[in-house]
């Protein structure tokens, strides 16, 4: 089920690419939390208020670029697999610096895309004292937006001649799944896992998946998979 309400911002969830070098379809995200007490998104817009002789006076506000940045502060801990790989990246520049990132958020909308780590300072702090840090991440040019997650792990199984079952991986924030057949849905399902019935002998159906948050908003589809009923 997607959260609503006032929410805690610990039950936001932030994922860092470590393997960047590896390419698309290489990479290793792992969550950014432990170790960090505050998150500071900001726009840093652009606007322009030119006023107009028609305005009589007043001006209208056109937002003109932006970037989306998100501020991390909080503590050094040695041995976390995201701090560690951030913090080796402290005295590089230049391309060495970018990654890819996910927010997630608690309504399981995910913000995503390439990314810069800026202004990396600490640990710096008393002799007696945690080592204080912050990092900054920055999104180049505009991130994806997703309502939800899009499921993954899609498998059919136990196929006969008129049915075949079908399930893939829980979506955080998913309230219901919708299932298509040749790219026609053919039901919901509030689990991960749903029964095709009715269907023709020694036929191949071709099937995705997505997932609905509380809002009604949809997933983009999951991958596609072919499965065959029994003669």
């Amino acid at each position: 089920m997607a959260e609503t309400g006032f929410l805690v911002e610990s039950k936001h969830n932030f994922y860092i690419n470590t393997t960047p070098e590896a390419g698309a379809g290489g990479e290793t995200y792992v969550r950014m939390a432990a170790g960090f007490k505050s998150v500071d998104p900001q726009m840093n817009e652009e606007n322009d208020q030119t006023a107009y002789l028609d305005g009589n006076g007043f001006a209208t506000t056109t937002v003109m670029g932006g970037q989306l940045t998100l501020e991390f502060t909080g503590d050094r801990l040695y041995g976390d697999p995201a701090q560690d790989w951030i913090f080796s990246k402290m005295a590089t520049i230049g391309t060495k610096r970018n990654t890819t990132f996910k927010w997630e958020q608690p309504s399981g909308e995910i913000f995503e895309g390439p990314v810069t780590l800026a202004v990396i300072n600490g640990p710096t702090g008393d002799a007696n004292s945690k080592g204080e840090v912050t990092v900054e991440v920055h999104f180049n040019g505009e991130p994806t937006y997703s309502p939800i997650a899009t499921p993954t792990g899609l498998t059919a199984s136990n196929e006969t001649a008129t049915s075949i079952d079908l399930s893939w991986n829980v979506v955080d924030g998913a309230n219901s799944y919708n299932i298509y057949r040749g790219g026609t849905q053919v039901g919901s399902s509030n689990t991960n896992s749903y029964t095709d019935s009715g269907l023709t002998a020694s036929t191949t159906y071709t099937y995705e998946v997505t997932a609905v948050n509380a809002n009604g908003a949809e997933s983009p589809k999951s991958n596609s998979i072919s499965a065959t009923t029994t003669a």
